[in-house]
């Protein structure tokens, strides 16, 4: 090459203008539009900005803070009856790219569903609801007489590693009665290896722990009832009582009828844990 050719080529790449940044890439991969006959799914996709290690996804207006590791991300939804839609959004400093999906359900009504949502931690959160017989449903116990069951919607650990993220509590044909909601911070666990211990309060050992929990009553009917509630967990052993809600029969249903008590105590004890620092 000669020496006018490479300046000329210097010349024009210093002046060639800089690439544009871009908001991330979200994919939706699993699932897909069409139909199931599953009450919960897996859903799976990527982001294109390896960087980001926390995505938001909404399921039928719940929405959950989960983890990204490598551009992939999975998490567990619970399905309603009929038209599902999942979104998934990221955001960088160029901004913020989604991806949906729309599928239709088959399976049966839930009378009730309890979500617990939480920023997934290397410890354990658990979600707690006892049945108006006084069984209760927990990680130690996800299957109930009476039908209630208790999802695993972070990674689904077998022989009860649920309590690490997200979930909830699903019962159709519910008997009538009070249901009680508990959350329990129990600790323990820690991030596989080359994991980033994740957090309100990054690598603090013990952090508080803000958590949602959302109540949803007759789902896809008339009848339908949301209730929100949002507090915050300090320390192992601490346990917060949400309320009861009621679940009426039937033909007593009554459309914006409140069926929720409220308590929200929480009971602190002196648990084996150490205390945020």
């Amino acid at each position: 090459m000669k020496s006018w050719q490479a300046r000329l080529l210097v010349t024009l790449l210093l002046a060639a203008p800089p690439a544009l940044a871009a908001p991330p890439r979200v994919t939706i991969e699993s699932p897909v539009s069409g139909w199931t006959t599953a009450r919960r799914i897996k859903v799976r996709g990527t982001v294109s900005d390896a960087n980001i290690q926390r995505a938001t996804l909404v399921a039928n207006g719940t929405s959950f803070l989960i983890r990204v590791k490598d551009g992939t991300f999975v998490q567990n939804v619970i399905l309603s009856r009929g038209s599902n839609t999942v979104t998934v959004k990221a955001r960088n400093p160029d901004g913020v790219g989604s991806d949906s999906v729309t599928f239709f359900s088959s399976v049966p009504r839930e009378d009730l569903t309890i979500y617990l949502v939480f920023d997934p931690q290397p410890f354990y959160i658990d979600l707690w609801v006892t049945e108006p017989g006084g069984e209760r449903c927990f990680w130690r116990k996800r299957t109930t007489s009476r039908g209630g069951k208790l999802h695993d919607l972070y990674n689904d650990l077998p022989g009860g590693g649920v309590g690490m993220g997200p979930q909830a509590y699903t019962i159709s044909s519910a008997p009538a009665g009070d249901y009680l909601i508990q959350v329990n911070y129990w600790a323990g666990g820690v991030w596989g290896q080359g994991e980033v211990q994740g957090g309100p309060y990054g690598s603090k050992r013990m952090p508080i722990v803000p958590f949602r929990v959302e109540a949803v009553l007759y789902e896809g009917t008339d009848q339908e009832q949301r209730h929100v509630f949002r507090a915050v967990l300090t320390k192992p052993s601490d346990t917060y009582t949400v309320g009861r809600i009621k679940v009426v029969p039937p033909g007593e249903r009554r459309r914006g009828k409140d069926a929720l008590r409220a308590e929200k105590r929480l009971e602190q004890k002196s648990g084996p844990g150490q205390p945020v620092q």
